[in-house]
């Protein structure tokens, strides 16, 4: 499993370079690889956020580092993380809705420092799970499986199985079990 890492503040004074070779170091890469990838990872960004067909969506962000299973369905609009894509974990038969947006790294200015500890931490998205329009993601955050989160929601705390939330911050509004889905299908059968 993907863990939680440590990163640098951000020195409004620092040079392009010095951010540059900070965010190589932290990646385990050279600057030159370190941009290359990133103008790689932009170019694959954009080609997802044009595409008209969902599966072409899922093909551009696995080619990124996002990690995702089969019958996933990545809605337009999305903003899946550019700086940390790896970090972001998508299990079988996820659905999201358009405008959804996950982040996965807090990157504070310096003088912050002792207020917010700049890391990057996976999110994690469970099977079953289904993400509604425009919410927003926060690093850290698992979404448990067969849980729905309301549109325009605002996660930053773990979601557990088979309930719902909404809100900013999001909370839990309902729970359901497994026979409780079953006899909401049987409704629409």
């Amino acid at each position: 499993m993907i863990k939680k890492k440590a990163l640098f503040y951000n020195d409004l004074n620092g040079s392009f370079f010095s951010r540059t070779r900070q965010v190589a170091k932290v990646k385990n890469t050279s600057v030159l690889g370190y941009i290359m990838h990133k103008i790689a990872n932009n170019f694959l960004t954009f080609l997802a956020n044009i595409s008209p067909i969902g599966g072409l969506r899922v093909f551009f962000h696995r080619k990124r580092g996002v990690k995702i299973g089969k019958s996933v369905t990545l809605s337009s609009k999305m903003m899946l993380e550019r700086a940390f894509p790896e970090y972001i974990v998508i299990e079988d038969f996820v659905s999201f809705a358009p405008g959804v947006v996950v982040i996965t790294h807090s990157l504070p200015h310096l003088h912050f420092k002792g207020v917010i500890m700049p890391h990057v931490s996976p999110v994690v998205f469970k099977k079953n799970s289904w993400i509604g329009a425009y919410s927003i993601i926060l690093p850290g955050v698992t979404i448990g499986e067969g849980s729905i989160i309301s549109a325009g929601s605002v996660v930053n705390t773990n979601v557990p199985d088979n309930c719902i939330v909404q809100g900013n911050p999001a909370q839990i509004i309902h729970r359901f079990t497994v026979k409780d889905k079953k006899k909401i299908i049987a409704e629409f059968n």
